[in-house]
């Protein structure tokens, strides 16, 4: 025999996000969101991401040199 289980319960919830680009190389990100159904709880994301690299400029550049006729 199958142990038995808990009864499940079923959860909706609702969450919106988003980032903001302080500049070419840092980002804000944010989600903020909570239960519409079941446990009535909030939860929340933010985060600073940092991006580093050849930037689209450089890598345009570097296009126009490896392909001279575009």
């Amino acid at each position: 025999m199958p142990p038995q289980r808990q009864k499940e319960r079923d959860e909706t919830a609702f969450n919106v996000g988003g980032y903001v680009n302080l500049s070419e190389e840092h980002h804000i990100l944010f989600s903020v969101g909570r239960d519409m159904k079941g446990q009535n709880t909030l939860f929340a994301y933010f985060a600073f991401q940092w991006t580093f690299g050849p930037g689209e400029k450089e890598h345009l550049l570097w296009r126009q040199q490896d392909n001279p006729e575009h």
